[in-house]
């Protein structure tokens, strides 16, 4: 991993910050981050995080990504990499693994897992996410797969395979079967 400086950690935690406040008005940033009001907290954890980890500064980042967990409800581990301009808009639920590279101007809801298909065997291969991309709730991106640029991802799809640049890929409740179950009543003698 490649070191982190100072200056470029104030970068990405301003091209992140201005996504929530344009403006970038200081008393803005000390109450969303230091108060925890609205996602901002989040991201800004995770980037603190990742600053430590890649600076081999030994046990702040867990101690960083714990915190993010218990405040946020958001799991981002600090191995990941994620471009400038992060955005998300709700944080709970929110998983993003180890080895997932992500681009520029993610826009990230809920409940939502960036990771590994099975994790139970060894791989870990994560996805590999584009530029401009949105992820809406409940979006599930698993396993060694490309998500191109500007790419949208429905609420509660599941993505297993790559995605073209500009795909939008949504839930098509078409596809789904219901199946009633008949239960034969049993006459108790």
């Amino acid at each position: 991993m490649i070191n982190i400086s100072v200056k470029e950690l104030i970068s990405l935690i301003k091209s992140d910050f201005i996504k929530y406040d344009n403006k970038m008005r200081l008393s803005r940033f000390i109450i969303f981050f230091f108060l925890g009001i609205g996602p901002f907290q989040a991201v800004a954890l995770y980037r603190l995080s990742r600053f430590f980890k890649v600076n081999n500064i030994p046990f702040i980042h867990s101690l960083l990504t714990r915190i993010n967990i218990i405040l946020n409800g958001t799991e981002i581990s600090a191995d990941c990499r994620i471009g400038p301009g992060f955005f998300l808009a709700h944080t709970t639920g929110v998983v993003i693994g180890r080895n997932a590279e992500i681009g520029n101007n993610l826009l990230l809801f809920h409940n939502t897992t960036i990771g590994a298909k099975t994790p139970f065997d060894g791989l870990e291969e994560m996805p590999v996410i584009g530029d401009n991309v949105k992820i809406y709730a409940g979006v599930k991106v698993l396993g060694n797969i490309r998500i191109h640029n500007n790419c949208i991802l429905g609420a509660n799809t599941v993505i297993t395979f790559d995605l073209e640049e500009g795909s939008t890929i949504v839930e098509n409740r078409e596809m789904y079967k219901i199946i009633k179950k008949h239960v034969k009543k049993r006459i108790v003698n």
